[in-house]
């Protein structure tokens, strides 16, 4: 068994896990669960991996790689079968919506809707439901928090050292002097520590102008 068989059993694994069927092309049964992954399904130019059926219908497609490929450089592999058209699915005109670039081992996932669309590490594989979920809505998450409008923060500063200042941020002893309290005997201080030194000044002064 060479080194990508060894990672499709691990990717069928864990497939399995999160709720998809596997089938292959011989025993192709769409009905046998809500999401079905077809490995080795024939495209006009190659096979893909694994193609991936959620209702019925074509949704995404994984490509495997053997463990220890870099899978940042897989993502042109994987673009390449999901926007290729598909055998036996005439009526299938649209690139499909979602890529995987997977070793069984590390697993790489791309939203093709998503304003800067690229391949990001994930947990593991989707279930069948939430593909389903992220199909159907035409945006995706990370586009909407794209377009949130900037918050200024300038508020929120003077909003937490005020807070800070009145012991709002952490539980306070109630032995502990407040802070209103140390700033006035701060200001106290200083204002002793000027005046005193404004005095020491003049006497300084006085004795050089009595030595002359």
């Amino acid at each position: 068994m060479n080194p990508e068989q060894q990672a499709r059993i691990h990717i069928d694994e864990l497939l399995v896990s999160v709720g998809w069927s596997i089938q292959d092309m011989k025993g192709i049964n769409l009905g046998a669960s809500l999401g079905v992954a077809v490995r080795e399904y024939p495209l006009i130019d190659g096979f893909a991996d694994y193609l991936l059926f959620v209702d019925r219908k074509p949704i995404g497609v994984i490509e495997a790689k053997a463990e220890g490929v870099t899978l940042s450089g897989v993502a042109e592999q994987s673009e390449k079968y999901r926007t290729s058209k598909l055998r036996y699915l005439p009526n299938q005109t649209e690139p499909l919506r979602f890529a995987y670039e997977s070793t069984g081992i590390e697993t790489f996932f791309r939203d093709a809707v998503d304003i800067e669309t690229k391949s990001r590490r994930v947990f593991t594989f989707h279930t069948p439901e939430t593909l389903k979920s992220l199909s159907e809505d035409e945006s995706s998450l990370r586009n909407r928090l794209k377009l949130l409008p900037t918050l200024s923060d300038a508020g929120l500063r003077q909003s937490i050292l005020k807070d800070a200042f009145s012991g709002k941020l952490v539980p306070q002893d109630p032995n502990d002097e407040p802070a209103e309290k140390l700033l006035e005997r701060i200001r106290a201080e200083r204002e002793k520590t000027n005046t005193s030194l404004t005095k020491s000044d003049l006497i300084n002064e006085n004795k050089k102008k009595f030595k002359k």
